[in-house]
């Protein structure tokens, strides 16, 4: 799949917590990842979580299977490796950490990179893995649930067609790779976003859906002129709430070496 700067421009404003959400996600990482370790972002696209990373104290390696990502990520200067998440490029238990975030869903072999995420961890690494959830703001899940319905035939992560229907699913997968599952960990922001910009950063997202161009710009069309109705001015700034569930997994020792 290829990305244009558009779109990762849009992919990585879905992220942003605000100054005072950002705070609290640096903290939250410092206190879920060993101090100093070295953490694996898979699938970490343009490297937007290095920087926070790096102010948790922990030393970050993006890996990524775009070119179109890593090289958007050039000016984070961090080792940049472009491989799969089914066959991550380390030898057996050499990583503290691995940073998932939104990423193993869109891996059609999800079990498959979950195996390798147990393979390169030390024992007691932790795996933090935000798998998305339903927007808790209304605007952003009326925005969501009403584009995605208008694109349902191209709709739907890759993982989610190949049996990861829930995070209960997610849960087990990794507790029968040996990983202890723990408590989950959300943190909360806000962003100052005009409507218009929502409905077309949802619409951007080839994650979400991908719909040919035709299908997409009625669709695109149909969920401003919705959201104009039942929201008002398109590009009047309101205050967005954004929630960042993180799923949280500490590999287990190795069986009879306890």
């Amino acid at each position: 799949m290829r990305f244009s700067p558009v779109q990762i421009a849009l992919h990585d404003d879905q992220r942003d917590l605000g100054t005072a959400g950002t705070a609290i996600l640096v903290r939250t990482l410092a206190r879920l990842f060993p101090p100093g370790g070295t953490i694996l972002d898979v699938g970490g696209g343009s490297g937007w979580a290095v920087p926070l990373l790096r102010a948790a104290g922990v030393v970050p390696i993006l890996l990524d299977i775009s070119p179109d990502m890593l090289a958007a990520a050039a000016r984070r200067t961090v080792p940049r490796i472009q491989a799969d998440l089914t066959r991550l490029p380390f030898r057996t238990a050499a990583l503290a950490g691995i940073h998932a975030s939104y990423a193993l869903q869109n891996v059609a072999d999800w079990r498959a990179a979950i195996h390798e995420s147990a393979r390169v961890l030390l024992p007691g690494g932790i795996a933090v893995v935000a798998w998305g959830s339903v927007p808790t703001d209304e605007l952003l899940r009326d925005v969501s649930a009403h584009y995605l319905n208008l694109v349902r035939p191209w709709s739907g992560v890759e993982a989610e067609r190949r049996g990861l229907d829930s995070t209960d699913v997610a849960d087990a997968t990794f507790a029968a790779c040996g990983f202890d599952v723990l408590r989950p960990v959300s943190v909360t922001g806000n962003q100052i976003r005009t409507p218009r910009q929502i409905v077309e950063r949802v619409a951007a997202n080839p994650f979400r859906a991908r719909p040919p161009a035709k299908a997409r710009a009625a669709a695109l069309t149909d969920t401003l002129g919705w959201t104009r109705a039942r929201y008002g001015d398109l590009d009047l700034s309101r205050e967005v709430t954004i929630q960042h569930v993180m799923h949280v997994y500490r590999r287990l020792d190795p069986p009879g070496t306890g």
